[in-house]
């Protein structure tokens, strides 16, 4: 997916023409003018229109039939400045001829002509056109909050809600953002129903466009959203929304019906720049100075961050506290206030300023670390900000303080939270629960960053996934009133040594959900995974979010099909999350198949038990998987592989199927065979190789009473499923079913870094969606 920049929608006596058009219509009531005003857009803009005549309500009826553009028939519309709605007010007349046009608006001005919302009456050429499904498009530009100006193109006419309500998300409507170049996604736009049905793909209908004639308009709409955008500050205006329900084909073109417009002044202040380098300071400080420590309570959460940083080694002399009566904390000397430290620092700015006071106690102390630049970073940990009522205006406040240091990014600090659980960074823990609290025991892949609006989340992630994953980076963040996920992830970008970047997000700021396609992609061209998890999914998912971090939810299929369009890897619950980190974090291989020529990947699977055959092709296959297929062997290695099973005795009961049955009879040295053989195939870029251990073949357990098995010893399969991760290239995952028993075998394979799972279907699944990304 490829981005684009704002550009000038057409050429500049046109755009000067546009401006004048839309400074008109922003004064209007709504800042909605008129249909006709809509037409000239479109016709300035490149689109066509039909032939048409506007009629001001004040003008002479009696010269009306000579200026009609030809004799009819015509659509007669009553132009009211506060409404689209023209079927409910009776505001259409058909069949509509010079002859009787006089007539048609007389009506309309006995009708509507006593109010001021009766601007004229528009006469546009009535087009007829078959109004049944996948005759009428749907196109449309809108203002996102988190996404900025999105287009929209699906199913059109009176319609389009039902179509909408019935239909998979993304399916009769898909938003894109307007920035997104459609040449980089033409492949997902040919699919959309409007699409095929225009294109006559689908049966018993003829065709009326092209693809390439859709897309044409459709990127009118995107040049005059991405110009006439909040982020633009070269416009005079915004475009809040302009939508043409419908448009019809007409002579190979896309020809508008019916359209709104809704427009205003494009008064948003010029922004400062946030310095995100100052993230340094948050995540690395050298001085520290912690508000809210008790000296009584030693288990005070500002308590238990400052004995963090004094086990870590930091000098005293770089520590301080503020506390309004205390001499000392913890050994630490303590300044009375914000002006009282400056003053011991010689108004030198700390690294880092950490507040854990109470939301209502902290709000000065925080305004006034603003107004003296106390640190070039803030960490709220304290809550009963922005996620309650009482909280909301303290947040405010301060958020606008904030922003009033844009314009002096020198003197401007960054802040994380509030509502924050603290961070750790390549050692440096500034989180308030106690160590021992934790199951993360410091061993497993340290490739991850945990970057995750819930603190709460991002512990439990880092006990969940003990031994296997031990992330070098978490950050918590809380209430977003600064800096968000997007700006940490912008900001670990280039980290070395990490690999999977795992998302917790209840909501975003504004522009962010844009950013965060755009930084997916910047870390799919690092070879780099986003794996994400997105809360919020209802309507009261959307509440909880809002009263736990102030988190603005916005619509989540929107946002997963986007995301995911970007190449990010959604998770739908907490296991697959765990499931997606495992893989992306494990897997080697897998970032050098997104360097592969286009086309579908080949993914080879196998197993000793019949049933996980059946689980491992649902699971990989579901969905109709456009990244990637079941790999269709060669001949060579058919052949390789049919002499294997004649040699172990299976040839009997097995065939070479695309996803092999290796069945329970056979041994280690077998499984070995077939495994190489399957990843030397060429049309093989990926391996999922499951195992039920219980079969007495395999040497899969520990020495014990009873038997003489032994899966340490040389020969075993563990042993040469080790040497084939060591020895060859591509990527490849390991299914171990039956339970604790088996727990070691697992645990062997992951030390040596070979990614297992518990159950075939969570190794399909995760598979198929990492795939899926890697070929966005």
């Amino acid at each position: 997916m490829r981005f684009l920049a704002s550009d000038q929608p057409t050429t500049p006596k046109r755009r000067a023409d546009i401006d004048t058009l839309l400074a008109e219509g922003a004064v209007r009531p709504g800042g909605m003018p008129g249909e006709h005003d809509v037409y000239r857009l479109l016709e300035l803009a490149g689109m066509a229109t039909p032939p048409w005549y506007f009629h001001p309500s004040g003008e002479s009826d009696e010269a009306l039939s000579s200026r009609l553009p030809h004799s009819g028939p015509f659509v007669a519309k009553a132009v009211l400045s506060k409404t689209s709605h023209k079927i409910e007010h009776k505001a259409l007349a058909f069949n509509i001829t010079s002859d009787n046009a006089a007539d048609a608006a007389g009506r309309f001005r006995s009708r509507f002509g006593s109010s001021k919302e009766f601007l004229g009456v528009l006469f546009a050429e009535q087009i007829r056109h078959d109004p049944s499904l996948g005759n009428e498009i749907l196109l449309g530009l809108y203002q996102d909050p988190f996404f900025g100006p999105c287009v929209a193109l699906g199913l059109g006419g009176t319609r389009t809600e039902y179509f909408k309500s019935i239909m998979p998300p993304n399916k009769s409507t898909l938003m894109l953002p307007a920035a997104v170049d459609l040449d980089s996604v033409e492949h997902i736009l040919r699919t959309l129903p409007i699409v095929e049905l225009m294109e006559g793909k689908v049966r018993g209908m003829p065709q009326r466009l092209s693809c390439a004639e859709i897309l044409s308009a459709v990127k009118i709409f995107q040049q005059l959203g991405r110009f006439y955008s909040p982020a633009n500050h070269d416009a005079p205006f915004v475009i809040e929304e302009l939508e043409v329900n419908p448009a019809v084909a007409l002579d190979h073109k896309v020809v508008a019906l019916d359209g709104v417009l809704r427009v205003r002044l494009n008064d948003r202040p010029l922004p400062g720049t946030k310095p995100l380098e100052k993230i340094e300071k948050l995540l690395t400080p050298k001085s520290v100075a912690i508000a809210g420590a008790s000296g009584k309570d030693p288990a005070n959460p500002a308590n238990i961050i400052l004995k963090k940083f004094i086990k870590a080694g930091v000098s005293r002399d770089r520590l301080y506290c503020i506390h309004p009566t205390e001499g000392k904390i913890e050994g630490v000397k303590c300044a009375a206030d914000i002006p009282t430290l400056m003053e011991l620092r010689n108004s030198e700015p700390m690294d880092c300023l950490i507040v854990g006071a109470p939301a209502k106690a902290s709000a000065p102390l925080i305004a006034d670390a603003f107004d003296h630049y106390a640190a070039h970073a803030l960490q709220i940990i304290s809550a009963g900000f922005g996620e309650t009522e009482a909280g909301k205006s303290i947040q405010h406040d301060l958020t606008q303080r904030l922003l009033n240091l844009n314009h002096t990014p020198k003197r401007r600090p960054v802040v994380n939270g509030p509502n924050t659980l603290g961070n750790v960074y390549r050692g440096i823990d500034t989180l308030f629960t106690p160590a021992y609290k934790s199951s993360g025991t410091g061993k497993g892949r340290m490739n991850a960053a945990f970057i995750c609006q819930s603190g709460a989340f991002m512990i439990t992630q880092v006990s969940d996934l003990a031994d296997v994953i031990a992330p070098g980076i978490t950050i918590s963040v809380g209430n977003q009133m600064d800096l968000s996920v997007a700006d940490f992830l912008e900001y670990l970008l280039g980290e070395e040594g990490i690999t999977t970047y795992g998302l917790y997000i209840e909501g975003l700021n504004p522009t962010d959900g844009l950013r965060l396609m755009q930084l997916t992609e910047a870390a799919r061209e690092r070879g780099r995974f986003v794996v994400l998890y997105k809360a919020g999914r209802t309507e009261a998912g959307m509440a909880a979010a809002k009263s736990h971090t102030a988190a603005m939810a916005g619509d989540y299929h929107m946002f997963v099909h986007l995301m995911s369009r970007a190449g990010a890897i959604v998770a739908d619950n907490f296991q697959e999350f765990e499931n997606l980190m495992l893989l992306t974090t494990y897997c080697q291989g897998l970032d050098a198949l997104m360097k592969l020529p286009e086309g579908k990947l080949g993914v080879a699977a196998l197993s000793n038990a019949g049933y996980e055959k059946c689980v491992l092709a649902d699971h990989l296959m579901a969905g109709e998987p456009q990244a990637f297929e079941l790999a269709t062997f060669t001949k060579d290695t058919r052949d390789r592989l049919e002499a294997i099973f004649i040699d172990h005795g299976i040839a009997e009961i097995v065939d070479v199927h695309d996803v092999l049955d290796l069945s329970p009879m056979m041994n280690d040295e077998g499984y070995e065979k077939i495994i190489r053989t399957v990843l030397s195939d060429p049309n093989v870029d990926m391996g999922i190789f499951s195992i039920v251990p219980q079969t007495a073949m395999l040497n899969t357990c520990e020495p014990g009473k009873g038997h003489k098995e032994d899966m340490l010893k040389a020969g075993s399969i563990l042993n040469r499923l080790i040497h084939i991760h060591h020895e060859m290239k591509k990527p490849f995952v390991v299914s171990m079913e039956s339970g604790w028993k088996y727990e070691r075998f697992r645990r062997e394979l992951l030390d040596a870094g070979v990614p297992v799972f518990r159950h075939a279907d969570n190794a399909a699944r995760a598979v198929a969606q990492c795939l899926e990304a890697i070929r966005q």
